[in-house]
């Protein structure tokens, strides 16, 4: 519209915490995007178990530590975009173990990564 437009308006009493709601929308979200929920259980070996397991990726993670230096990481985890993007980036130290669904999602990425190459 016209820049020189002024905007009608009303005051409200309630007040919003922009950052309660913006960390409802995030629970659970390991990035900006919320979607598909996932499960995870992945295998993760050292030395990249120990920068996992040093940090809070999501509130309801689980971590249990084998007596190799591997660790198991479950979570429900939102963010598909994100999720597959950071289980990438842990190169050949992570196993997908459950869902079954990420697992193949993520090895057509890596076919149709290989055949890039």
């Amino acid at each position: 519209g016209d820049p020189t437009e002024i905007a009608l308006y009303e005051i409200c009493e309630e007040k919003i915490d922009i950052n309660k709601l913006l960390e409802e929308k995030r629970k659970n979200s390991i990035g900006i995007f919320g979607g598909k929920e996932y499960k995870l259980n992945l295998k993760i070996s050292p030395p990249i178990a120990n920068t996992i397991a040093e940090r809070i990726w999501v509130d309801n993670q689980e971590i249990t530590y084998l007596d190799d230096g591997k660790i198991i990481f479950k979570a429900v985890m939102k963010g598909e975009p994100e999720i597959i993007s950071w289980i990438l980036s842990m190169g050949t130290s992570v196993e997908i173990i459950e869902p079954n669904e990420l697992r193949e999602k993520i090895k057509k990425i890596l076919e149709e990564m290989i055949n890039k190459f």
